[in-house]
């Protein structure tokens, strides 16, 4: 059962809600720091909190994400009607999937007002309803919409705030830097103090932006470094699919192989390959091999069986490695690549999008 099912807001009831705010809890067996984050809010906007989490494809439960999820939206329900407007518009939405309207709907009740009232607006041109039915992930596709508009509004909301507070370029382009969300709590928490001269002000403003650079760096050093373990154990992988179990019946490189071979290369005797024969009593010997040149100036080289006519090729099986010759790349061209790429600070997973944008 997930919480996707059923009205949401002020279609169900303050106990119905805490009823469905319970079973999640018990479900995901949350701790009495959770409990009492979620006891912190509105029943109504925890049940619509929870039910946005499970609806995501990738979700996971987190009990920092979810605490996150529940401040962030606890100070701000939604206005009255605008649950009732959003299921009814995705009601007429003729041609896509109940689930698939299931999961949109509790996707977007997890968003800010503005936000779905952003998505309400765009749902007046035909042309994009046109499009979000024939989406095979129709809230993965509005919300990297939504993270577009956020991050649009968010460089806005930046440029006014450093312009009003005197700030310089480089604090702007700092916390362009951030991602929507730490911006604005950054922003929020600028609170000028008359008794405090306004250089101290910028100061300590200053630095708390770089407190949050540097988490930020701490986020993308600590990703890179799993990519990169990533990296080395899809090609510890390839190297042990490479070495094939054939090659146990293989001599090793220089071990001879028979009484009468000497190693699995011959040795190329220029002086015989330009017209001198073998003895005449047909036993020429082999050359052995050396580098440089020789006492009669012809020079001999060392190649692997096959490459020139081979004297006992059959007595002296070559030494091969076995390597991949293909690769099968998978590519999803139906936009759900999208969905589970990066996580930020709060333990959000972050489409690719998301993570360009913010």
């Amino acid at each position: 059962d997930r919480a996707g099912g059923g009205s949401h807001g002020g279609g169900a009831d303050r106990s119905e809600a805490r009823q469905a705010m319970e079973d999640f809890l018990t479900r995901h067996e949350a701790s009495q720091i959770v409990r009492a984050a979620a006891a912190a809010v509105d029943p109504q906007t925890a049940l619509r909190v929870f039910r946005s989490l499970e609806a995501r494809e990738d979700f996971q439960y987190v009990e920092v994400l979810v605490i996150s999820e529940l401040r962030k939206h606890g100070d701000r329900d939604l206005p009255s009607g605008l649950a009732s407007r959003v299921s009814a518009w995705l009601g007429g939405l003729a041609g896509m999937h109940k689930e698939h309207q299931k999961v949109l709907e509790s996707r977007l009740l997890g968003q800010r007002a503005d936000e779905i009232e952003y998505v309400l607006q765009l749902a007046e041109n035909p042309a994009f309803e046109a499009e979000i039915v024939r989406k095979t992930d129709p809230a993965g596709w509005v919300m990297s919409r939504l993270m577009k508009f956020r991050s649009e509004r968010t460089a806005s909301a930046i440029d006014d705030f450093c312009w009003e507070n005197g700030f310089d370029d480089e604090v702007q382009y700092q916390m362009r830097g951030l991602n929507p969300e730490r911006a604005r709590r950054l922003m929020k928490n600028w609170r000028p103090d008359p008794s405090l001269p306004v250089s101290k002000l910028r100061a300590n403003f200053e630095v708390l932006i770089a407190q949050q650079v540097k988490q930020m760096k701490q986020i993308w050093d600590r990703r890179y470094k799993e990519e990169g373990e990533m990296v080395m154990n899809h090609y510890k992988v390839i190297q042990e699919w490479s070495e094939g179990d054939d090659d146990e019946d293989l001599p090793a490189a220089g071990e001879s192989v028979g009484a009468n071979s000497q190693s699995c290369a011959d040795t190329y005797d220029a002086d015989w390959a330009l017209g001198g024969g073998p003895e005449p009593d047909g036993a020429r010997p082999r050359p052995a091999p050396r580098s440089g040149r020789g006492s009669n100036g012809a020079e001999h080289f060392a190649v692997h069986s096959g490459t020139l006519d081979s004297r006992d090729q059959s007595a002296r099986p070559q030494k091969r490695t076995p390597k991949p010759t293909h690769f099968i790349l998978c590519l999803d061209t139906s936009g759900s690549m999208l969905n589970s790429d990066c996580r930020d600070a709060n333990g959000w997973t972050k489409t690719r999008l998301e993570a360009v944008l913010s």
